[in-house]
């Protein structure tokens, strides 16, 4: 059980860093509800975020990743597991944040429903995150 959530949550994690190297390097797939917008505004297809920080964004989700493949495939040969739960400690608490959100256009307790974002936030975005939330804390407990 535990393989499979650190399995699960090392693949998603590198799926999405992935994403954002596409992203990065000029794709648009998708990138049409990434942003957060206010109700009744066209989506921001135009904004088109810096090169240098799409590329930060894919190198922390890869760096996420790796933290969970370390837990259960060992490939760092000196990472302790007490500084191991604590970045997966970390990690969780982020995914938790952002799960919980900022109240208005981003995660579960927004007040904007009705943007293209917002309906992608509630169906996927949101759950991912407790998902990694809560995969990340079980994760440093066992």
């Amino acid at each position: 059980m535990i393989y499979f959530l650190g399995l699960i949550s090392t693949v998603l994690l590198l799926s999405i860093a992935v994403i954002h190297l596409y992203w990065a390097f000029g794709g648009s797939w998708a990138i049409d509800s990434v942003f957060p917008t206010k109700e009744n505004d066209p989506p921001h297809s135009s904004i088109k975020p810096p090169f240098y920080l799409t590329i930060f964004v894919a190198i922390i989700l890869l760096g996420m990743g790796l933290c969970f493949a370390q837990n259960w495939c060992f490939f760092i040969g000196d990472f302790s597991d007490e500084k191991l739960r604590y970045v997966l400690g970390v990690i969780g608490a982020i995914f938790l944040i952002r799960a919980i959100g900022e109240f208005k256009y981003v995660g579960l307790f927004k007040s904007v429903q009705s943007t293209k974002f917002a309906e992608k936030d509630t169906k996927f975005y949101s759950p991912l995150c407790l998902f990694l939330a809560f995969s990340s804390f079980v994760l440093m407990v066992f």
